[in-house]
């Protein structure tokens, strides 16, 4: 019986142990893939540039968002990709969306045939799906958001079935990884992953703390 007692005592010592490591790992991996993509600017050529939403103003793109915008007309003009893609609803009372306020000013340098928007879209997810379900035959994308944003796009649109490539904006608003962007980035990274492979718990545990 004693035998059994320390048998089981040490049983559980490894499975905490194994356990910590993995989430430390788990976390680590992309705390590490946050910092990594935040460095890249990916130029090759793709099939479309997809410029995440930010706020507009009545139609007008806050600084950030024309700051990622401004870099999309940059690799449209550099020929990554003939179609740009902007994406992003709208918070009640808006006339516009982020969507059409990021069509309406790419349209000052791009021409209207070579952008797309994608207007029904409440977050960055679902704006990938419905990009899917607009262009089935899409396979490559190139993603514009600030830096510490494209670790979290990539995963979403690579888990779409989207071989994407990412470039963040160079400078200028929303460009710089700060800590607690970093921070805030990484936690809500952990929580889709979290929720796209551990649904079920993700459940449960919602259940339980609300």
């Amino acid at each position: 019986m004693l035998k059994l007692i320390r048998f089981s005592y040490s049983l559980i010592k490894w499975v905490i142990t194994i356990t910590v490591i993995a989430v430390l790992v788990f976390v680590g991996y992309n705390a590490y893939g946050v910092w990594s993509s935040s460095k890249l600017d990916q130029r090759d050529k793709t099939d479309a540039i997809i410029v995440l939403g930010a706020a507009q103003f009545d139609g007008q793109p806050s600084p950030v968002f024309s700051n990622r915008l401004d870099h999309a007309v940059t690799l449209f003009n550099e020929e990554v990709s003939p179609i740009v893609i902007t994406v992003g609803g709208k918070q009640s009372g808006d006339r516009f969306t982020e969507a059409e306020a990021g069509l309406n000013y790419l349209n000052k340098n791009i021409k209207k045939s070579n952008i797309k928007a994608i207007t029904d879209g409440k977050d960055t997810l679902e704006s990938f799906q419905l990009i899917r379900n607009e262009f089935p035959d899409l396979k490559t994308v190139t993603l514009i958001s600030d830096p510490a944003h494209l670790w979290r796009s990539k995963l979403m649109a690579e888990n779409l079935g989207f071989e994407a490539k990412i470039s963040g904006t160079q400078d200028g608003p929303g460009s710089l990884l700060s800590n607690s962007y970093f921070v805030r980035e990484v936690a809500s990274t952990l929580r889709y992953e979290f929720k796209s492979h551990f649904s079920s718990q993700w459940s449960l545990l919602r259940s339980i703390v609300l």
